[in-house]
């Protein structure tokens, strides 16, 4: 292959520097895309661990209230019990009374603060389900950009071995452009002129 002209020479230089410029972008693409994905398997990891806590909570909310409820079965039997006694034989049933009345604030209490961790397992839920959203949208976007710079780096790609290719039937002279066929030689000119980034020029190869 011949020596290039300065406008070759120009073109080729623009194709490398975009070129390089789009590889750059893509490594920053691919890194942002493994820290997306690392942020979001994490927090994939919260969602299902707070997800199991706030059902361990809601089965203790559940059990808490069965305790609540057959203390409160026992303790109306007690009172019907004491109703049905004289006041100097039911001392030991009012103990009894006075135990389940304990009990029973016992659970209230619980019940409170089961509620309590339950309503803040739901934010925090809530909270993440929000982040998870934000990071998959962050994913697909890095994914479309990463799309986009390898269609780019494609086109320049083929435009380079176009070059290379009509430069070699350049130097050739006459027989080496008819040799390609028109349809070819106008794909091969077509593929070296487009507007790549929005300022590629065309270039001028000389016949040597």
């Amino acid at each position: 292959m011949k020596d290039l002209t300065d406008d070759e020479s120009t073109y080729i230089l623009r194709l490398n520097n975009k070129t390089t410029a789009i590889r750059n972008n893509a490594d920053r693409v691919r890194a942002q895309q493994i820290e997306n994905e690392n942020r979001l398997k994490a927090l994939n990891s919260s969602q299902r661990l707070l997800q199991q806590e706030l059902n361990t909570a809601q089965a203790d909310l559940t059990r808490i209230r069965q305790d609540i409820q057959d203390n409160n079965v026992i303790r109306d039997s007690i009172l019907r019990i004491i109703q049905r006694r004289v006041a100097d034989n039911a001392d030991g049933w009012n103990i009894a009374l006075e135990r389940c009345d304990k009990s029973l604030k016992v659970f209230e209490d619980d019940s409170k603060k089961t509620m309590a961790i339950i309503n803040h397992k739901k934010q925090e839920i809530e909270h993440v389900d929000e982040m998870v959203a934000s990071a998959k949208l962050a994913a697909e976007q890095c994914a479309e950009q990463a799309e986009a710079l390898a269609v780019h780096l494609d086109q320049l790609t083929r435009m380079k071995s176009a070059f290379d290719v009509l430069k070699v039937m350049v130097d050739m002279g006459p027989l080496g452009l008819a040799s390609l066929g028109g349809e070819k030689l106008t794909e091969l000119e077509r593929l070296v002129t487009p507007d790549v980034g929005g300022d590629g020029k065309d270039v001028e190869m000389r016949e040597g």
